[in-house]
């Protein structure tokens, strides 16, 4: 028998949407088949009526529906009037114990029920087809059946509309009136409550049409393929969004690189050390500036052109070129800068000559 879906979740009629999924999340714990493997079998159909219940209740339109419902849900029937004579009941098909599983060869399970459901709506309408009118309905299918034409079932029958007049609903008879005006009122009326009728049922069969995609198997493997399917393509973009970063990042340091080294390249320290030599000469007296070109002299000695670098002494660059960065330096740049001729014993004796004379000059002023 199915119960109410508010006794299920354990909620009041009025009860709001985070107060149903709050209840459903503590029943869905406690019910869970994994957690009652003693009982799988019992487990498993409560389960599957939390969830119908949940699902149902959750969602606005659907809510309002089977509170407007929910008697000849429970009831398994529809009002005496609802339907003609002999016509199929959809209320008993809300309930998930309408069917035993999946076996397409039980003749009680999902595909066997509903598909005979669905067929015998479709015969009901056929007699109401205007004539000439062509109305094909899509059929259920089997497990088998390809996810396109699944899609196309569910997508006709959840824009389901009958053909049927409901003339059945009519509430007064035209012929008894005993004027034209009173037969009109009565017209009037009667096409009122076709239309409400009308439009109940087609929302009934939507609704039923919802409860059964909600259940079927082939639409939730579906659904957990593509949502597999995105997660792969949003990690492989990652990837590639990571990959392109990386690659933007290798590039812009590669192209500064090789700006720094071009820049390198194209400098000339010698020109710059002379328009420095220029603007310091300015005022000196040519003793003072004879000095000073000693001493530019000296730190070009003491500059390795490959690594930019200045020395405070011979013996310091002497042992910068004996370091791996210079010498693989040297490997990339040393055709560019020719190493520089060491001066000769003469050169260097006129310079102890100059320097022992410039010391006598100093020594000789008061």
């Amino acid at each position: 028998m199915l119960r109410d879906y508010y006794e299920v979740l354990g909620v009041a009629q009025d009860a709001t949407e985070m107060e149903i999924k709050k209840a459903y999340k503590k029943m869905a714990l406690k019910l869970h088949p994994d957690k009652n493997q003693h009982r799988l079998e019992e487990a498993e159909k409560e389960f599957k009526e939390l969830s119908n219940a949940y699902t149902t209740l959750v969602d606005k339109n659907e809510r309002a529906w089977y509170d407007s419902h929910k008697d000849q849900i429970l009831r398994g029937a529809a009002n005496d009037d609802d339907y003609e004579p002999d016509h199929i009941n959809i209320f008993p098909y809300f309930s998930p114990s309408c069917f035993s599983g999946f076996d397409v060869k039980d003749p009680k399970s999902f595909y066997n029920v509903y598909a005979a459901v669905f067929t015998a709506l479709a015969q009901e309408e056929q007699p109401h087809i205007p004539t000439g009118k062509k109305h094909i309905f899509a059929t259920l299918g089997g497990p088998d059946t390809p996810i396109s034409e699944v899609n196309a079932f569910y997508d006709q029958w959840r824009n389901f509309v009958t053909f049927k007049n409901f003339s059945w609903k009519d509430k007064y008879n035209p012929n008894e009136a005993e004027s034209r005006q009173v037969r009109r009122l009565i017209e009037k009326e009667n096409t009122k409550e076709r239309s409400k009728a009308k439009r109940e049922y087609n929302e009934s069969i939507r609704s039923l049409v919802t409860h059964v995609r909600k259940l079927d198997r082939r639409i939730i493997e579906h659904r957990r393929q593509q949502q597999l399917k995105e997660e792969e393509e949003r990690c492989a973009k990652d990837e590639r969004k990571k990959a392109d970063i990386e690659a933007k990042r290798k590039a812009v340091a590669e192209a500064a690189s090789t700006y720094w080294d071009e820049l390198e390249n194209d400098f000339d320290f010698d020109e710059a050390f002379d328009v420095l030599d220029q603007v310091m000469e300015q005022g000196m007296s040519d003793k003072q500036k004879k000095k000073l070109k000693k001493a530019d002299d000296e730190q070009k000695d003491y500059f390795c052109q490959v690594c930019k670098k200045l020395f405070r002494s011979k013996a310091k660059i002497e042992e910068h070129k004996l370091t791996k960065k210079h010498k693989e330096n040297w490997k990339k740049k040393g055709h560019l800068y020719p190493e520089p001729e060491e001066s000769s014993e003469e050169e260097e004796e006129d310079e102890e000559e100059e320097e022992e004379e410039e010391e006598e000059e100093d020594s000789s002023v008061p």
